[in-house]
């Protein structure tokens, strides 16, 4: 697939300072047992290069820990640094980053949650699909890594289809938006991952199981988390593997860009 240029790191506008997220591991509690979960919550684009990245070689493979991801509730909020404005029509809908392509592949995330009811165990295993098609160029388009991966699950396939390109796609990708708009501190860049509601930049830089068990506590983090390689120098000196760039991109800016592909 060719990856769009343009990049990830625009945020909302009314933005706080760079340095206003939560460092390292601080106030993440402290979690007893299995029953008692770490949130882990991903916001992100589904045709941001970063995000595509991230999802394929840093938060899938915790998830496929077993013995880590029984302690884990995932969610997945697919909307980034999309505006809300309205359509020729007036009504209320969502205009996206890297434009109508990837609110398409953003709808097609959420009505795949929303088939299987919000069940991560469920939804994950697709969402990890149509994001691996994609980082591996198997699949060109959204649409082509879609039809790639729910091809033996018609029920599946035309419930997405029917949802993405209807009213209940765009009401679905406004309430991630609107998820997604009630961050605090507001995102600076996706993908952006918070645990138990707070910022974990460590987390983005490659740490993501580091931090998680970490916050685990040696008394419950299962024997995978003793063999955790993370290169701790790279995580502490703060060298970063996103881009961090101007925050103030209008709705307008938006909806006229023309974007530009990297070969």
């Amino acid at each position: 697939m060719k990856l769009l240029s343009i990049l990830c790191g625009i945020a909302v506008l009314g933005l706080a300072s760079a340095g206003s997220g939560v460092s390292k591991h601080a106030n993440i509690r402290k979690h007893n047992d299995k029953h008692n979960k770490i949130n882990v919550a991903l916001y992100y684009e589904s045709l941001c290069p970063f995000c595509v990245r991230f999802i394929s070689n840093t938060l899938k493979p915790v998830y496929d820990d077993e013995t880590l991801r029984q302690y884990v509730n995932f969610q997945m909020i697919p909307s980034g640094n999309a505006k809300v404005g309205e359509d020729g029509d007036g009504a209320k809908t969502v205009f996206c980053q890297h434009g109508e392509a990837e609110c398409l592949g953003n709808k097609m995330h959420v009505c795949t949650m929303e088939y299987f009811q919000q069940e991560s165990d469920k939804f994950m295993p697709y969402l990890f699909c149509y994001d691996g098609a994609l980082n591996s160029k198997q699949a060109h388009s959204i649409q082509d890594a879609f039809k790639q991966c729910t091809g033996d699950h018609a029920e599946l396939h035309e419930f997405v289809k029917t949802c993405a390109n209807g009213d209940q796609g765009t009401q679905l990708l406004l309430k991630a938006t609107a998820a997604t708009n009630e961050l605090s501190p507001p995102h600076e860049h996706v993908p952006w991952v918070t645990i138990d509601g707070k910022h974990a930049p460590d987390a983005e830089e490659g740490g993501l199981k580091e931090v998680v068990c970490s916050s685990l506590g040696n008394s419950v983090a299962p024997l995978s988390c003793l063999a955790t390689n993370i290169d701790t120098t790279l995580l502490k000196s703060g060298t970063s593997s996103k881009r961090n760039f101007s925050p103030n991109e209008s709705l307008e800016s938006i909806k006229n860009r023309e974007y530009s592909e990297e070969q």
